[in-house]
């Protein structure tokens, strides 16, 4: 048990640092994916995710020799086994616990249920647990003043280095 927390830790830090996971759109903009996602320039560090907790190799990206840059892979694990994993990594999670609580609720809501065609309930929270990750995955200072809200949850930016959260 106690490998399996170091194990878990580890890829907490990793997300963290190197990845992003969230709620994301597909292709067709109507269907909503709960994704892990990382990205790095040592192929170890995606071959040690695969074989821990399985997914696959999302890319790589070869760049031109003499280009300076290191080749580039992603990890990614989707569906049911993302939420499963993304249950369990949660509380090691520093930066991106916002963005997996999103998520697994998103899933008990409406996911699990896989409700065909989804109600227009259902499908206005999938977009606000979508927006909602959109904002906190941003890349760069949040912008002042976004507010993002629906029934349970809001999240008010106010300030570029807070994240203020109320629950009614």
């Amino acid at each position: 048990m106690r490998n399996d927390a170091v194990k878990l830790a580890y890829l907490a830090g990793i997300i963290d640092g190197e990845g992003t996971l969230g709620v994301y759109k597909g292709k067709k903009g109507h269907l909503y994916k709960i994704t892990f996602r990382v990205t790095n320039t040592d192929f170890r560090m995606i071959q040690w995710l695969i074989d821990n907790f399985g997914g696959n190799i999302d890319s790589i990206v070869k760049y031109k020799e003499g280009d300076n840059r290191k080749d580039k892979y992603a990890w990614k694990l989707e569906g049911k086994k993302g939420i499963k994993l993304m249950k369990r990594v949660k509380s090691f999670l520093v930066l991106k616990a916002e963005q997996a609580n999103i998520a697994i609720n998103m899933y008990e809501k409406v996911t699990r249920w896989n409700m065909h065609p989804r109600p227009a309930w259902a499908l206005h929270f999938q977009e606000e647990c979508y927006q909602r990750t959109l904002v906190l995955n941003r890349r760069g200072k949040l912008d002042n003043d976004v507010d993002i809200v629906d029934a349970e949850l809001t999240v008010v930016i106010k300030n570029s280095n807070k994240l203020i959260i109320d629950y009614k």
